[in-house]
């Protein structure tokens, strides 16, 4: 037995507790001649007994769990992968120490081998291998039952209660605004009653529900890292709504908010149709790109982002604004409840809410009632360049309203891209006529970039959002002939591989680009 064997023994592996075991028992069974070293021998004996290994077996499958929980904070794993590294440290140690008394037993090498042998009853006197056991074990037990347990971002009726809970200011998709009052006190020492932001959660009766609570603590527990001035509300923590017809969990979010809600981004439009000037709308792509890579970095795919799901909060000022510039508002990026932390890039959901108003913002692979691919963050990339068309053009994609000779659901901008494209209006289904194909809708936002981003901000502009619109696109797959000359594949993901590794990269880099032309303008 060598100490690489030891070493190599993973607190992740499958029969980890099984070989670590047998190494006790070997260098046990190598020790039991040496009559000086009674101490140590006792502590070893613990690997010949049956009943240890199986409570260190146990505690090794419990340990497995924590370390592939998204509720574990990474600092705790660590700390308990270390100890177990300490445990292992230690027999390797003694399995070293053994082998120079056996290498050294000559009368001419006996400097050496008492050496190992004082080191040995050192090891055994302090108890140090039983100590580091128990140190695991404990670590273990407490993490076991914080996983078990309530997470620490779950809100109870003792830490936050709604007060007023019938004088709700109910918005779209179930979210509401509501006076509620945390029992802690806040950041500033005081614990008063405010407005508060609540997100719904709901799951069907066949769901399993404590599957969706540790879903939803693990998106709580990312949500609550997330930097205030990076386009999200501060997460309070979320709570489970007690009335079981309801079926819902509660993201709560705290702000500056007053008894009623922040305009959305489409009705802030719609109520200042004046165009604002372009240094103004350049920075509101910048909030929402910074918000896009914020939840990138906390490791979540949104899943939904279009204008409906971003507020504009005027009383708050944007955080890339300068002293000189008039009232830049903050953008805020909500609509959580379908967003789901990711592996390597992806969550693991392939339907879709298929709808003329959601499809448009949707990368064409999302627009299908059943995707073939997982949602993945390059998708709220794409949604984030159709948002920025509509930011820098000021006019919504979508018509909100019916007009005679215009079915609902596109705008003007949208039928002319159509029409110049030669596509064939799908005459079956008036609500879907321009909407009907992903690829066509893909190429439609392309030729309304292409057309009228350069005028309104310039072509690095339109160069940017061209690369988030073609953000999973192959490089042979580019449906922009024009930028055969740049640099092949500066904002290109080129493929599945790419979509888990680059996303995060490739959005660090367009937003340092769209800085560049902020500060430019």
């Amino acid at each position: 037995m060598t100490g690489l064997e030891i070493a190599g023994i993973a607190l992740a592996s499958l029969g980890a507790a099984e070989q670590l075991f047998d190494c006790g028992t070997r260098i046990h069974r190598r020790m039991t001649k040496e009559k000086q070293l009674n101490l140590l021998l006792r502590e070893l004996q613990m690997f010949e007994v049956d009943d240890n290994r199986q409570m260190l077996d146990n505690y090794v499958r419990a340990a497995q769990p924590v370390l592939r929980s998204q509720l574990i904070q990474p600092a705790d794993k660590e700390r308990l992968t270390r100890k177990w590294e300490r445990i292992k440290d230690q027999m390797i140690e003694i399995n070293n120490l053994l082998d120079t008394m056996m290498q050294n037993s000559s009368i001419l090498n006996s400097k050496a081998r008492h050496e190992a042998r004082d080191r040995l009853r050192d090891i055994g006197g302090s108890r140090v291998l039983s100590s580091r056991l128990m140190e695991f074990r404990d670590d273990v037990s407490f993490l076991e039952k914080q996983l078990a347990g309530n997470p620490p971002t779950l809100l109870t009726g003792k830490t936050f209660n709604y007060i007023d809970a019938d004088n709700r200011r109910v918005w779209t998709n179930g979210v509401f605004l509501c006076k509620g009052k945390l029992t802690e006190p806040t950041d500033d020492g005081k614990s008063k009653a405010k407005w508060y932001l609540a997100e719904p959660v709901s799951f069907k009766a066949t769901e399993d529900r404590e599957a969706l609570k540790e879903s939803v603590a693990i998106l709580a527990s990312k949500l609550q890292r997330a930097q205030p001035t990076r386009g999200l509300f501060k997460l309070v923590g979320f709570r489970e709504e007690l009335d079981p017809s309801k079926r819902a969990f509660e993201l709560i979010f705290g702000g500056d908010f007053a008894e009623n809600f922040p305009p959305s981004l489409s009705l802030f439009i719609a109520a200042n149709p004046a165009k604002p000037s372009l240094n103004f709308r350049v920075n509101l792509c910048c909030q929402l790109a910074t918000a896009v890579l914020e939840a990138q970095l906390l490791g979540l795919v949104h899943k939904n982002i279009r204008p409906e799901n971003i507020l504009v909060v005027e009383t708050a000022q944007s955080p890339m604004k300068t002293a000189s510039e008039d009232q830049i508002p903050s953008l805020k990026l909500v609509g959580w409840q379908s967003a789901r932390h990711v592996a390597e890039g992806y969550v693991t959901t392939l339907s879709n809410a298929v709808t003329p108003q959601r499809k448009v913002y949707q990368h064409p692979e999302r627009q299908l009632p059943t995707s073939e691919h997982d949602y993945s963050m390059a998708h709220d990339v794409y949604s984030l360049g159709v948002c920025m068309i509509e930011i820098l053009r000021w006019r919504s994609i979508l018509r909100t309203e019916a007009s005679e000779g215009q079915p609902p659901g596109v705008s003007n901008d949208f039928v002319e891209a159509f029409a110049k494209l030669k596509f064939a209006p799908n005459e079956r289904e008036e609500a879907d006529r321009y909407t009907k194909y992903p690829r066509q809708n893909k190429a439609v936002l392309l030729r309304i970039n292409e057309t009228y981003i350069p005028i309104e901000a310039g072509d690095k502009m339109r160069h940017i959002i061209h690369g988030f619109l073609t953000c999973l696109d192959r490089k042979d797959e580019s449906d922009d002939e024009d930028e055969e000359g740049e640099e092949e594949g500066e904002y290109v993901l080129l493929g599945e591989v790419e979509r888990r590794e680059q996303a995060r990269k490739f959005m660090d880099t367009a937003l340092m680009d769209l800085r560049k032309v902020l500060c430019a303008i």
